[in-house]
């Protein structure tokens, strides 16, 4: 087995938020879609009901095919790299404290602009990951980059990103900026302040 096979074949958090994901998915969409009232983000269930949980519960919750496939697509391509690179238990607190970033600086968005909407989705937590990425990358610099190991990661990151700051209608753009600043300063933290001087497998 090289090494790349193994940082796929042990991302277990991975695996585990996927699994998660997908259940509460077809729980969500097909069999009981009150299920995803129950868990989206509301920042008056939040704030004036002191419904917590809602911060957490939209990182697991999608809106179609198209919004589940892109954003477990990504966790998988890259969050399998970074798990194998932090440890799965960094890589687990990453996942949710982005994605809980994200759903905090919507909920401070909505209420500055007096907007009121709901929103779901792990793009928050998805893009902490690639801002994450990014810390590595300008901290180790470009030049330490493989060029056949990444570059179809990230051609499939530039899609997604581009996807992801685009206006479109329904998005949350919020959470987006939100977990990406998070992710990054969780990259900086890591890289430099805990010295992780590990090889990041699959891009160098």
């Amino acid at each position: 087995m090289d090494a790349q096979d193994r940082v796929y074949k042990t991302a277990y958090v991975c695996y585990g938020i996927l699994v998660i994901t997908l259940i509460a998915y077809i729980i969500g969409n097909i069999i009981a879609p009150v299920f995803q009232y129950w868990g989206d983000l509301r920042p008056d269930r939040v704030l004036v009901y002191r419904e917590y949980y809602r911060l957490v519960t939209p990182v697991f919750l999608h809106e179609g095919v198209e919004h589940i496939a892109g954003n477990m697509i990504m966790l998988f391509v890259f969050g399998a790299l970074i798990e194998n690179y932090t440890g799965h238990l960094v890589f687990a607190i990453l996942y949710l404290m982005t994605g809980i970033a994200g759903n905090v600086l919507t909920i401070h968005y909505e209420l500055e602009m007096g907007e009121d909407f709901a929103s779901l989705g792990a793009s928050g937590a998805v893009m902490g990951i690639i801002g994450f990425t990014f810390a590595w990358v300008i901290v180790r610099g470009i030049s330490s980059l493989g060029n056949k190991a990444m570059l179809g990661r990230f051609m499939v990151l530039g899609i997604y990103v581009y996807r992801s700051v685009q206006y479109q209608e329904g998005v949350n753009n919020i959470a987006h900026i939100g977990g990406f600043v998070a992710g990054f300063i969780i990259g900086i933290i890591n890289i430099v302040i805990f010295k992780n001087n590990k090889r990041m497998e699959g891009l160098e």
